[in-house]
């Protein structure tokens, strides 16, 4: 090849390579501005606050698309709110809760697990589950002891008639 057909392939070369920058440039920054900018003092709907970055997850501006942290779920949020661990405010009818009551939240929730390991539990165990195989062990069982009173039923029966023919 001669010096300009290779000169015009590196120029080709750099020229693709400035362009996937610029178009992997272009998709964050799309993904940017599709996220909805949160601090510690913007209100979250409850029912999206599970999404909040706080909490490990990501709230875009289509509610659709929001990605919801691994730990906590909305159940939770709404049982701490109701139970006064977690500090919202209402507007409008909705629910609504900050980043900074949420990290304060969570805060208490590491001491209360403190506190929980420090008091000394009960014995109690649960009882094991039954596996399958003993739960199928269990209803042949009943089963055969069914059959063996129906049999000894059967059996009665034809004796108190036996009986009464023979009178």
């Amino acid at each position: 090849m001669d010096l300009e057909m290779q000169e015009a392939l590196r120029s080709a070369a750099e020229f693709k390579a400035r362009m996937n920058r610029l178009n992997v440039g272009l998709a964050s920054l799309r993904e940017h501005f599709k996220r909805v900018p949160v601090n510690d003092h913007t209100p979250v709907p409850i029912k999206r606050a599970h999404c909040h970055p706080v909490l490990g997850g990501v709230l875009y501006k289509d509610a659709k698309m929001d990605v919801p942290g691994p730990n906590f779920g909305v159940s939770s949020l709404r049982r701490a709110a109701k139970c006064g661990e977690l500090e919202t405010m209402w507007t409008g009818g909705n629910q609504l809760v900050t980043g900074a009551a949420l990290r304060t939240w969570i805060a208490g929730q590491s001491t209360m697990k403190d506190k929980k390991s420090a008091v000394p539990t009960n014995d109690y165990v649960p009882p094991r589950q039954r596996t399958l195989h003993e739960k199928s062990l269990e209803d042949a069982a009943m089963d055969r002891a069914a059959n063996a009173f129906a049999a000894i039923d059967k059996m009665m029966m034809k004796s108190k008639s036996q009986k009464k023919k023979g009178r």
